[in-house]
């Protein structure tokens, strides 16, 4: 029998097992992690130690350079960011590429013209419009073809007409239970107003109802 008398903790003895054994568990689960993340860092930092070692320009030399192209996407005067988006010609224009904000602009006519930033927005709109229609137009499609299969009509998935000798006078079968020993449906009978119990073992069909009829399966 095992032991119910519990401690000055409250627990058991084989309580306070389990206790010392799931804090014994823990202690080492905490250790392996201790020592994966100090692999970790050690491997990486061998890895840019390496890298610091074999390119030219250096690794750990230019770290306080990371961030310095950001630089590069500050505007001289606020301005210059409509100027840019509406293709205005820059008073900072140098003959570089930087400054050049109406060579790409798209003209209609000599003096109407849709800016570049105006005329790629409209481009990527009807991208994703365009997009949007053959998606949505693949994902209906076997849906609609799905409407047009045949579907079975009745109560379940068990719902289907026998196909064997005699039984085929009854549209459908239904299952109304489970049976034990043998496998058995059970279906509305017009025949003769009752219910028709069939056994596939047996082949036969026993009608009970407003008439007694009972037909042998040939």
């Amino acid at each position: 029998m095992a032991d119910t008398t519990h401690g000055s903790g409250g627990l058991s003895p084989a309580g306070e097992t389990i206790l010392r054994h799931y804090r014994s568990q823990v202690t080492v689960r905490r250790f392996y992690t201790v020592i994966v993340v100090v692999g970790v860092i050690v491997a990486l930092g061998a890895a840019m130690a390496y890298a610091n070692s074999a390119n030219s320009g250096k690794f750990f030399e230019r770290l306080p350079f990371m961030f310095d192209f950001i630089k590069n996407f500050v505007p001289r005067d606020p301005f210059e960011i409509f100027r840019a988006m509406f293709g205005l010609e820059s008073p900072y224009f140098d003959g570089s590429a930087k400054y050049d904000y109406t060579s790409s602009n798209i003209y209609l006519t000599d003096t109407f013209y849709i800016p570049n930033f105006i005329y790629q927005l409209i481009v990527t709109v009807n991208i994703a419009i365009v997009s949007t229609i053959l998606g949505g137009g693949l994902c209906l499609l076997p849906v609609l073809l799905r409407c047009h299969e045949p579907r079975w009509r009745g109560t379940g998935a068990l719902d289907r007409a026998p196909h064997h000798g005699s039984d085929a006078r009854f549209p459908r079968n239904r299952y109304r239970g489970p049976s034990y020993g043998r496998s058995l449906d059970r279906a509305d009978s017009g025949h003769c107003g009752g219910v028709a119990a069939y056994d596939r073992g047996a082949r036969k069909a026993v009608l009970r109802g407003r008439g007694e009829c009972r037909h042998e399966a040939r």
